[in-house]
């Protein structure tokens, strides 16, 4: 019975070693297409931030606007943009599949910048360009938030009509 037992053992241990090779092997060589979605929720300062994040390179961070709306609405237009960049979406506190908070107290725009980082750490994400088309103060925020931390925040980019009016003016 032991001898039957070892060998059985074996048998399943080299069975295991294959798979395991195969496994490693069959992930290492994803094709080149093949773009992998990663989603999950960040607590910050007791809020649970959704975020969705797709593609490879430098990461880009994307906040909607809102309050109330959700990331839903880029898609699937920012999605070629995922072949170039690792897209992050967030859903800000309050909106889309973030926490909300029943108290408007927490609807500060220091904790939607708190929000964003708390984001960027927990995914290890570096250096980050952030698009933003949500209130104009919260990229004012960001960016005086970036110097004075010294965050590596490549850049912020606004997209609400108030904003446009304010740099297009001469």
């Amino acid at each position: 019975m032991s001898l039957r037992f070892l060998a059985l053992s074996l048998l399943a241990a080299a069975l295991l070693a294959t798979v395991s090779s195969s496994v490693c092997f069959a992930q290492a060589s994803a094709p080149a297409n093949l773009y992998p979605v990663q989603e999950g929720f960040v607590d910050s300062q007791g809020a649970l931030i959704y975020y969705q994040v797709m593609g490879r390179g430098s990461p880009l961070v994307i906040v909607h606007g809102g309050p109330g709306a959700s990331h839903d609405y880029f898609l699937p237009y920012l999605l070629p943009l995922m072949r170039s960049n690792k897209l992050v979406f967030i859903d800000e506190r309050g909106s889309g599949k973030s926490s909300k908070p029943e108290n408007p107290k927490p609807y500060t725009i220091a904790n939607m910048v708190e929000d964003i980082e708390a984001v960027r750490q927990t995914l290890d994400l570096g250096k980050i360009e952030l698009k933003t088309f949500a209130l104009a103060d919260l990229g004012d925020a960001m960016d005086a938030a970036a110097r004075m931390r010294g965050l590596d925040l490549t850049a912020v980019t606004m997209a609400s009509p108030e904003r446009r009016t304010k740099t297009a003016a001469p």
